[in-house]
């Protein structure tokens, strides 16, 4: 069911338009060039390594917070938008911020692809801990569908989270190192930008794939205990709420 109602959400989203699934890549090509051009001659960066090397940890970036983003912005009305599954006593609602997470990660998963076919034509090959981006991306998932289980059982009773869940969103971006590398903020900043969900993920990311680094294992570590901590408060939060959502609706 899972696996089927993620293909089907694929399906919808671009079914009619003219381009179909290649939007799936255009956008994140679209958004890697505008970056690009604004923080590497408008804005300049103090990344190194010339346009290309600064593509690169962008694209990284960008693939990380497109995995949260996209996951999380349907999570405030994810339940409403389902409204037929809701009165349905049989369906298993706990499956659809599931869904979410699973075709965004289908999604990040072609932005990766893409990051590995822009390494090799401009550096050549990704170092061996490369292998370990999965298990730093890993958690962000856990974390996002723990925040969508939240998110959406709220979204149902106060419908003000569609308009500041999107707002949210593009701060976490904005006061992330995802255009930025972290080192350009006061040192006595950089600790309260790790509250950011999306720091440490995409930070150990860009060490493990330009600077061939482990990842730091205590911190991701505590990292995914928090990601389940969340989840299960979550789902938690979910099963609690669930009983009125066919009312409210």
């Amino acid at each position: 069911m899972l696996l089927r109602l993620a293909r089907r959400d694929l399906e919808a989203r671009y079914r009619g338009s003219v381009f179909g699934a290649l939007w799936v890549v255009l956008q994140p090509l679209i958004m890697l060039a505008v970056f690009t051009f604004l923080f590497s001659v408008v804005f300049p960066s103090r990344w190194g390594g010339g346009t290309g090397n600064f593509a690169l940890l962008l694209y990284a970036g960008l693939v990380v917070f497109g995995l949260f983003s996209e996951a999380v912005l349907r999570s405030a009305t994810l339940f409403l938008e389902n409204a037929s599954y809701v009165k349905k006593v049989v369906f298993p609602l706990e499956v659809l911020p599931w869904v979410s997470a699973l075709v965004a990660a289908a999604n990040a998963l072609v932005g990766a692809a893409l990051l590995l076919g822009f390494y090799f034509a401009l550096v050549g090959m990704p170092p061996a801990t490369a292998v370990l981006a999965p298990v730093v991306i890993a958690p962000l998932v856990v974390l996002s569908v723990g925040l969508s289980f939240i998110l959406a059982s709220l979204g149902v009773f106060i419908r003000d989270l569609r308009q500041i869940v999107p707002v949210l969103t593009q701060a976490l971006m904005f006061l992330g190192p995802v255009l930025y590398p972290i080192g350009t903020l006061p040192e006595w900043m950089r600790a309260y930008a790790y509250l950011n969900p999306l720091t440490l993920v995409i930070e150990e990311l860009r060490g493990i794939l330009f600077e061939g680094r482990l990842p730091d294992w205590p911190a991701l570590g505590l990292y995914t205990f928090i990601a389940l901590l969340v989840l299960v408060l979550g789902y938690a939060l979910f099963r609690r709420l669930r009983p009125a959502f066919a009312d409210v609706m």
